[in-house]
C-alpha cells in the first residue's frame, strides 16, 4: 500500500505545534485597554462625539435653539478629528511594521 503524500497529513502537524504554545485569549477590556494606549485619540474624540450629541439632543428638547445648533456642529468637529486620529494611528502601526520588516530584512542572517 503506497504512503501518502505528506502534504495530507501537514494539518496534523501544525495542530500539534499550535497546541504545544500556550496562547491567552483577550478579553473584551483588555482589548480596549491596548487598543487605547495604542492610540489613546480616537477613544477621546468618541467621547467628545457622544458628549456633544447627547448635550445637543438635551438642548434640543429644552428649546434651546443656539446651543443646540453649537452642540451639532461640536459633534461633526469631533467626529472628524475621530476619523483623522483613527487614519493616523493606522498609518502610524503601518509605517511602524513596515519599518520592522526593512530591519529584519537588513540584518545579516546568523
Amino acid at each position: 500500500m503506497a504512503e501518502p503524500p505528506p502534504e495530507e497529513f501537514d494539518w496534523i502537524r501544525i495542530k500539534q505545534e499550535i497546541g504545544s504554545k500556550v496562547f491567552h485569549q483577550e478579553t473584551g477590556l483588555e482589548k480596549f485597554k491596548r487598543k487605547a494606549t495604542d492610540n489613546p485619540f480616537v477613544p477621546i474624540g468618541a467621547l467628545l462625539t457622544t458628549a456633544c450629541l447627547s448635550y445637543g439632543l438635551y438642548t434640543m428638547k429644552t428649546g434651546e435653539r443656539r446651543m443646540s445648533q453649537l452642540m451639532m456642529r461640536g459633534r461633526v468637529v469631533a467626529q472628524a478629528f475621530t476619523l483623522v486620529a483613527l487614519c493616523g494611528g493606522i498609518a502610524m502601526n503601518a509605517f511602524k511594521h513596515a519599518e520592522e520588516n526593512t530591519t529584519e530584512a537588513l540584518e545579516p542572517k546568523r
